[in-house]
């Protein structure tokens, strides 16, 4: 009895100890590993910084929500400044996102790893938008282009979080064959860099690394393999017919049968030759740049 008394307890003792490593592990991979984003108080250092940044908004009178804001591969975060300002003046708390990759001292990130490296991103900013969602009860939004919108809906697919509403820019999830043949060459190193014909502008570098594009491709196995998220009205996604990357015909076809609104924004003369690019009053216009701001309200 006494022998059996013992060995329940070592078992007993190994199970406690195994629990309290899982447990330790858990959190040393989660909370710790998000960084918090810079406070800002003035509206004018979304023009001079490229992190991730957070503008509470929750005094004003007219305080409408938080929007997370989330920008596409290999695009700097400041390009998505005037969705960020014009959201500012409406009464929005905003919470721009800079991606893992995206900024200029991460030149030598290891590009194999850069999956997971996204997921912590997303990941962090969902939480903090439902620390914002319990600390103002006001409705939580995102608005994302490309790579964004990818991310966005894939941890959409993987969580139980129900956001109020999505706006999603050219979405990265149905894209054109042609855009597919680099992954012939995925048995090189992720560091591989791949020309980038983006705006110089607007980019992060002048590459786009093989690690980055193994990435995206992972990430739509992701999504193809959880597609049981059921969206109804909730996302709005913009699509541009002339767009260099993304499948018009087969996103319009996807997002119908999830119930999303599915609208064709109308050509900016100024992205001539880069139609997939339309995030700002240069690139988009301000048509629609009003619609994009229009379909959180």
């Amino acid at each position: 009895m006494g022998q059996g008394t013992s060995i329940l307890f070592q078992k007993t003792r190994k199970f406690y100890y195994v629990t309290v490593v899982c447990i330790f592990l858990i959190s040393s991979t989660t909370s710790k590993a998000c960084n918090t984003p810079t406070k800002v108080s003035s509206t004018k250092l979304f023009d001079t910084t490229n992190s991730s940044l957070f503008y509470d908004n929750s005094k004003n009178k007219n305080f409408k929500g938080t929007v997370l804001v989330i920008h596409g591969l290999n695009l700097i975060p400041m390009a998505m400044n005037d969705l960020s300002l014009e959201l500012i003046n409406r009464g929005y708390s905003v919470y721009r996102l800079a991606l893992t990759g995206s900024l200029k001292n991460q030149a030598n990130l290891k590009n194999d790893n850069i999956i997971n490296n996204w997921k912590k991103d997303i990941y962090c900013a969902f939480e903090l938008m439902t620390v914002e969602f319990k600390r103002t009860n006001k409705p939580i939004k995102t608005i994302s282009q490309s790579l964004g919108s990818l991310i966005t809906f894939w941890k959409l697919t993987d969580s139980k979080m129900r956001f109020h509403k999505h706006v999603f820019l050219a979405p990265a999830i149905k894209v054109k064959w042609l855009f597919s043949l680099h992954q012939g060459l995925f048995f090189l190193s992720g560091d591989t860099k791949i020309p980038s014909k983006n705006l110089k502008e607007y980019s992060s570098f002048d590459f786009t690394s093989l690690g980055e594009y193994r990435s995206v491709k992972l990430l739509h196995k992701n999504i193809e393999d959880n597609l049981s998220y059921k969206t109804n009205s909730r996302i709005t996604v913009f699509l541009n017919k002339e767009d260099e990357l993304i499948h018009y015909k087969d996103s319009i076809s996807f997002f119908n049968r999830l119930g999303s609104s599915v609208k064709t924004i109308t050509k900016s003369p100024s992205s001539i030759g880069h139609q997939h690019l339309f995030v700002d009053y240069k690139t988009a216009g301000n048509a629609n740049i009003s619609q994009f701001i229009e379909a959180l309200e």
